[in-house]
């Protein structure tokens, strides 16, 4: 797993934080944001982008390792992380996933485990999951359901104190499943405050 960004801070009174999740089986992005009464804006807390790549297929054979044993560890490590990162969560937003017959390749099924395993950690906390499409994403920080990645780092960074400043501690190619967390923890505050 990669390391954790160091802004994690102490709960405000009378604040609450959320979390976000972009699931994926090798990467996962994970985010904690603060809100309270009185705040512009939501300020990030933790952010991770947890890695979980596979064995390669000649250390699983030497192991007598099968690809669904090698897939549990994956997922135990994602719940783990989830685990760490849930103090004070009070809401997950979490980026829907069902992949299509034939119309997907064949790792998106093991995204979709990693978002149900998302919404099985928030019931196992008493929180309802907040699925969002990537659609929904685009319409809270863009305005329309039109735009790409880059837009939406953009915007999320626009409305998320600390985000910017975190984001440079990652390569540019993990900012997006970070962003789209970060996101989708936005939109948690927004239908938590409702």
């Amino acid at each position: 797993m990669k390391r954790r960004s160091p802004v994690a801070h102490r709960a405000q009174p009378g604040s609450f934080r959320v979390m976000g999740v972009d699931p994926g089986l090798t990467k996962m992005g994970l985010v904690v944001l603060e809100m309270a009464s009185g705040m512009e804006k939501p300020r990030l807390v933790t952010i991770r982008m947890v890695e979980t790549p596979g064995t390669p297929a000649k250390d699983r054979k030497r192991l007598k390792m099968r690809v669904s044993h090698d897939d549990q560890r994956r997922m135990k490590l994602q719940w783990e992380a989830l685990k760490e990162e849930a103090e004070g969560v009070v809401a997950i937003g979490v980026e829907t996933y069902a992949p299509q017959v034939g119309l997907t390749g064949k790792n998106a099924w093991k995204t979709a485990w990693s978002f149900q395993l998302a919404c099985c950690f928030a019931w196992t906390l008493g929180i309802t999951p907040n699925p969002q499409r990537p659609d929904d994403l685009k319409r809270a920080l863009l305005g329309t359901n039109k735009g790409g990645k880059v837009q939406i780092v953009g915007a999320a960074m626009d409305r998320i104190e600390g985000l910017g400043e975190a984001l440079d501690g990652y390569s540019p190619t993990t900012w997006e499943h970070l962003a789209d967390a970060a996101g989708h923890a936005y939109l948690a505050i927004q239908n938590y405050l409702e």
